[in-house]
């Protein structure tokens, strides 16, 4: 009889603590949905991708944060000339932005024998690039609202 009791107690007692859990939850998962909506922009980035010198293939492109995080990749078609591709939902912050054209379409930057590329590539902030890949810091750039930026691609050959 005892144990009967204290289990309808047990039974009571959680009965009338599982709402107010539930309640407290949902207040928490609340407050974490408007500091994130308050503490984030959304933004578009406009990138215009330069001297491509063939409509052939395309053109992949990689977004990456300041802690060299994959945020966005794209593939695009390429346009002989100029290529424009947007970025939705970009939030503030810093970011580099790398590009290849895949001519071939084989989904890979094609390299020589000494690792030198073979197809088109480009940075953010269009760095000097011809004694080897330049400094994460230097192709680093700061979107705060909608952005444009333009890369120029480098062909070897």
């Amino acid at each position: 009889m005892l144990y009967l009791k204290y289990k309808t107690a047990g039974f009571l007692l959680v009965c009338w603590l599982l709402p107010l859990f539930i309640l407290a939850q949902e207040t928490s998962l609340n407050q974490v949905e408007q500091v994130t909506e308050r503490g984030q922009s959304s933004n578009t980035l406009e990138v215009a991708v330069e001297n491509v010198l063939t409509g052939e293939g395309n053109l992949m492109l990689e977004l990456r944060d300041v802690h060299k995080r994959s945020i966005s990749r794209k593939m695009v078609d390429a346009l002989e000339g100029e290529t424009q591709v947007y970025f939705e939902d970009i939030p503030d912050g810093q970011y580099e932005l790398r590009v290849y054209h895949d001519a071939n379409d084989n989904k890979k930057l094609d390299k020589n024998l000494v690792g030198i590329p073979q197809e088109g590539y480009g940075f953010s902030n269009n760095p000097d690039a011809s004694l080897g890949k330049p400094s994460f810091k230097k192709r680093l750039f700061e979107v705060d609202g909608d952005s444009q930026i333009s890369i120029g691609l480098t062909y070897r050959r």
